[in-house]
């Protein structure tokens, strides 16, 4: 059983440039390989912000 002391917090910073497929490989990588399920994706977050859905 791994207790909340053992996980240790992470921080993984995907970056590169428009088209560079940074969301495919989060997606694949981050789920698969780090276990983890959720992260933030700043085009996602700039879809709620603009009215004019960029």
């Amino acid at each position: 059983m791994v207790t909340k002391r053992e996980i240790k917090p992470r921080c993984i910073i995907i970056a590169g440039p428009n088209g560079a497929g940074k969301t495919t490989f989060a997606r694949n990588y981050l789920l698969q390989d780090a276990g983890i399920e959720n992260f933030v994706n700043a085009d996602y977050i700039a879809m709620g912000l603009s009215p004019l859905k960029p």
